[in-house]
């Protein structure tokens, strides 16, 4: 049994996930978030007897030497926890607190997911006298990270500028957690609400083009149109410019019915995976698919963007451009079609969650052992 601390949202879907597993593999986990995404968690979450009483300062590299003085939450809380490995889940912002690896004393491993290595740490980090500021920052914190997980190795490309030579990284895809989505099958919940809905699920953040999904509602048939509810979710979250834009896109057609959620726990969000007539997601990246692999599993409709997906997996679904025409066009084809395909042989036997977590484990426990 491993004692390991967590550096991660208990808000996210990936962290909540990793946290449970590891848990329920017999380790003992305490994870460390910031007060604000403490705050957000619900009374009710089975992740608060693992959170640290004392949160975690938000990492920035603006102040290092206040980044120092903060240091001491997390130092406090290996020692009291006799954490034997520190896992940071999202490089960006958290990798930065490996940059005090010398002080931490115990292996670093950082898992990245997608945007923070496809996109925000390349911009970040290639901008202007900041951008070069923050790459020696950054490669400094990289030194001190004894294993570097990423979804996919273009992942693993998008940071290869941040990362010494020698660095112990390794590809272990992030996939569908296929037990528990049966389970949730074989409960047969009822519909979520009671008309015909339409569901775009994922996160208020720019590079999703929830604001291409709207204007491409605008274009659809007045028969759609009135026909089904749209259905957003992620109306509390942290992107408040971006979440005013899509209010005010939402606002300016009355004449479409909107159903705007806040962020939803994994199951409900299964349940409105699994009766929607369709779900639309074109980001414009994605470096986790979870949500494209649950739609598929659960059955439903999908309509993806042009984002580079692994062939194996998602070569059948359909694709659109992220332009409001085109997303309305292939919609529309979809909706007339009404045809489910089963694929959960092929997730299971390619994308299987809990192998997968297995294999995260394994090298996890690694670290410890040399």
């Amino acid at each position: 049994m491993a004692h390991i601390l967590v550096i991660g949202d208990p808000n996210d879907l990936h962290t909540q996930q990793k946290v449970h597993f590891l848990v329920s593999r017999g380790h003992h986990i305490r994870l460390l978030c910031t007060a604000e995404e403490r705050l957000k968690l619900p009374q009710d979450s089975l992740l608060l007897p693992f959170i640290c009483d004392h949160p975690l300062p938000y990492f920035s590299w603006k102040n290092m030497l206040l980044g120092r003085n903060k240091l001491s939450v997390l130092l406090h809380a290996i020692k009291a926890h006799s954490c034997d490995l520190l896992l940071i889940l999202y490089a960006e912002p958290h990798v930065g607190w490996a940059y005090y690896g010398r002080a931490i004393q115990i292996p670093i491993a950082v898992f990245c997911y997608g945007t923070d290595a496809l996109v925000t740490l390349p911009r970040i980090t290639q901008t202007g006298v900041l951008g070069k500021m923050r790459k020696s920052f950054f490669r400094k914190a990289m030194q001190h990270v004894s294993l570097l997980l990423a979804n996919s190795e273009a992942q693993l490309q998008g940071i290869r500028h941040l990362l010494p030579p020698s660095i112990n990284a390794h590809v272990v895809c992030i996939g569908a957690q296929c037990d528990a989505l049966d389970q949730s099958m074989s409960e047969k919940a009822e519909r979520p609400i009671p008309q015909p809905y339409i569901l775009f699920p994922r996160m208020m953040q720019p590079i999703y083009h929830h604001e291409a999904s709207i204007q491409a509602i605008r274009m659809l048939p007045d028969e759609v149109r009135s026909a089904y509810t749209f259905v957003f979710i992620d109306k509390d979250g942290a992107n408040h410019t971006y979440i005013a834009d899509i209010q005010a896109a939402m606002e300016a057609d009355p004449s479409v019915a909107f159903l705007w959620l806040p962020r939803l726990p994994k199951h409900t969000l299964w349940q409105y995976i699994e009766h929607a007539a369709l779900c639309v997601q074109h980001p414009s990246s994605d470096g986790s698919a979870v949500t494209a692999l649950e739609t598929m599993y659960l059955g439903t409709p999908l309509l993806l963007g042009p984002a580079d997906y692994d062939k194996a997996l998602f070569e059948s679904v359909s694709r659109t451009q992220i332009v409001p025409d085109d997303i309305a066009k292939n919609m529309m084809k979809l909706l007339k079609q009404q045809n489910k395909q089963d694929y959960r042989t092929l997730i299971r036997s390619n994308a299987d969650e809990g192998a997968k977590s297995i294999e995260m484990e394994r090298l996890l426990l690694a670290l410890i052992r040399k």
